[in-house]
């Protein structure tokens, strides 16, 4: 059952309305920067700055932008110049998907790279953030630790990450979370010479309650679960609960020319009409029953899924034929929940004691569609996972190209014969948008309503 669905794109300059809600921090030009005060890099004298640690870089009603330490902004070398000219060179001591990003953050100097920069936000009220930022082809992890309040670290807690995202693909990756008013959290990339390229707040809709979403759509393809009617009419059992049925352990929920996917617990499948909070996940005829006995925090290694098992909760396991990006939309009901996704270690790994490690441990108590995304890697397994119970996993959709769009939500569900990928617009093989005019193209490979071509 695939279909396509449709990302809402991050605004690309700085607005806000009541009808969007949408607010985007992008780097001063160099030329402000420098007329600022900030210093010029000793490694470009007319092509950046250092803003200053603990530099307000954006104040408004909802949040408050800022750098805990010196941090370097340039103007030259961007990897993505034509979308994004200026980038903050962004990188800590932190190292990537090792369980090291459970350590406690106890301050942003502690884990200060040289040269590299970091972004605090203070949330002033609850909402959405969407990252976009480059990796090149280097293995690192974009990390956001939700800092303690004072009460929490007078009873020994201090802090914890809501999001941990790694890749060792190139592109323009765009990571999204929920941050909470009154809550500051460290924008953390592990290791050097990451591009932090452009922030988006998005707020509930003051109506809804929903994250705001807006402007143009990039095509993903997805997979969905049977409805129950059609569940039933194949042999599947009618689950106990008294709607929906039971998804047995192992069912191939697809298998394509991009993945595998697996179902590999039994659990419920139920219709969105039941049991729900979610006011359009009408889009999608079921939900997968989604959790386990994992908490919001975890730090250990997953040997087998059948160790963190939780009755009628599905864990789904993707296995990637082709590089490329995944993302889910799924609602966790207001409840505190983390979403995992673990890659599976290769048999040399766990020969050698290196189980896999988090990709993606993406954390909310908000109510609403959400839809983190991540990157995998052709030939590797990953286990899709929700902590603690009561989970609804709608869609997972897969890209083959690196898509700049923003990932707040799902925009609608249309059939694969009618999605709107014959749009005109055309992207380079890595994923970047580039216009619709054949004729001003360099040499290369493009993709153009989803069909590669060359211009020699």
């Amino acid at each position: 059952m695939k279909k396509t669905f449709l990302l809402a794109a991050m605004l690309t300059a700085s607005c806000f309305s009541l009808q969007a809600q949408n607010y985007t921090i992008t780097w001063p030009s160099v030329a402000d920067g420098q007329a600022k005060g900030w210093t010029a890099h000793s490694w470009s004298a007319d092509g950046s700055y250092i803003i200053p640690a603990n530099t307000v870089i954006e104040e408004n009603d909802y949040l408050k932008v800022s750098v805990p330490v010196d941090s370097p902004v340039f103007g030259v070398w961007s990897t993505y110049e034509e979308t994004y000219p200026l980038y903050m060179y962004w990188g800590s001591n932190k190292e990537q998907d090792k369980n090291s990003y459970y350590d406690d953050i106890y301050n942003a100097a502690g884990i200060a790279r040289a040269d590299h920069g970091m972004v605090q936000i203070d949330a002033k009220q609850s909402g959405r953030m969407t990252v976009s930022y480059s990796m090149g082809n280097n293995l690192r992890s974009f990390y956001v630790y939700q800092m303690p309040t004072e009460e929490e670290m007078n009873n020994g807690v201090y802090g914890y990450y809501v999001m941990c995202s790694t890749t060792n693909a190139a592109g323009i990756h765009t990571s999204a979370f929920n941050v909470r008013a009154d809550r500051t959290y460290l924008l953390i990339a592990s290791n050097s010479g990451n591009q932090l390229y452009q922030m988006t707040y998005s707020a509930p809709d003051p109506t809804t309650g929903y994250t705001a979403t807006d402007l143009p759509a990039e095509p993903y393809t997805v997979t969905t679960f049977p409805s129950t009617e059609d569940a039933l009419a194949n042999g599947f059992e009618a689950h106990s609960w008294g709607e929906g049925y039971v998804y047995p352990a192992n069912t191939v929920i697809a298998d394509n020319d991009d993945m595998t996917l697996t179902n590999m617990l039994t659990c419920g499948v139920f219709p969105p009409s039941w049991f729900h909070d979610v006011a359009s996940n009408t889009d999608y005829p079921s939900y997968m029953y989604f959790g386990s006995a994992l908490d919001n925090n975890n730090k250990d290694d997953i040997y087998s899924v059948d160790g963190i098992a939780r009755a009628d909760h599905g864990i789904v396991s993707l296995k990637a034929k082709k590089s490329g990006r995944v993302i889910l939309s799924y609602s966790m009901g207001g409840n505190n929940r983390t979403c995992y996704v673990w890659r599976v270690g290769t048999q040399e790994e766990i020969d050698n004691g290196i189980y896999g490690g988090y990709v993606l441990t993406n954390f909310t108590d908000t109510k609403g569609i959400h839809s983190p995304a991540f990157d995998v890697m052709a030939g590797n397994e990953y286990y899709i996972i929700g902590s603690g119970s009561g989970n609804q996993l709608y869609a997972i959709g897969f890209a083959n190209t690196d898509v700049q769009s923003g990932t707040t939500s799902i925009n609608g569900v249309t059939d694969n014969a009618s999605a709107a990928v014959n749009d005109g617009r055309i992207y380079s093989i890595d994923g970047r948008y580039v216009g619709k005019d054949k004729n001003s193209l360099g040499k290369g490979l493009y993709i153009m309503n989803g069909k590669k071509f060359a211009v020699k």
